[in-house]
């Protein structure tokens, strides 16, 4: 039914269900950012791998991305929000190892470190087949988050940069 059917009261009530105050005077920008949930504020959180999946850059350089998940905070409402870390390998630096080495120990980084460097265990990965580091899920670790811009949006969104390894 089009809108223009609909009384000016009947469209409000309807409408509030998207969470906006749609007959409040806010611009476009501020509607778009009253939508967003909000920032993490940058810090040091624990946090819980929650899943990850094999990912190829746009510059066609392999990687994983890991799903992580702050399972403890200081202020409650950040528990259970997940962010990504993209652990890329690329001709000129490896940005996988540190979260590899977050997300093991001494005793089980030797079979997780063979099966990144191993063709056979990369295929496993790629291929979402490895038990190795399906083995990994659920493994708590300490990761800082930052603020960052992105420069195609112009937008600043928290980002786990890096771990706190021991």
């Amino acid at each position: 039914m089009p809108s223009t059917l609909l009384s000016r009261s009947t469209r409000r009530i309807i409408m509030s269900g998207f969470g906006l105050k749609l007959d409040s005077n806010l611009t476009h920008e501020e509607a778009k950012e009253a939508s967003r949930p909000p920032k993490i504020p940058a810090g040091t959180y624990d946090f819980e791998l929650d899943s990850m999946e094999f990912v190829v850059s746009s510059k066609d350089n392999p990687g994983i991305r890991f799903i992580c998940k702050i399972v403890s905070s200081d202020d409650e409402q950040w528990n259970g929000r997940k962010l990504r870390y993209d652990g890329w390998v690329t001709p000129k630096a490896n940005f996988l190892t540190p979260a590899l080495l977050a997300f093991t120990d001494e005793d089980t980084w030797p079979d997780v470190s063979e099966e990144a460097n191993s063709d056979e265990g990369f295929q496993r990965v790629r291929d979402g087949n490895s038990e190795i580091m399906a083995g990994m899920i659920g493994t708590y670790f300490k990761g800082r988050v930052i603020h960052e811009k992105n420069e195609e949006t112009g937008e600043v969104w928290p980002r786990l940069k890096s771990f706190v390894l021991d």
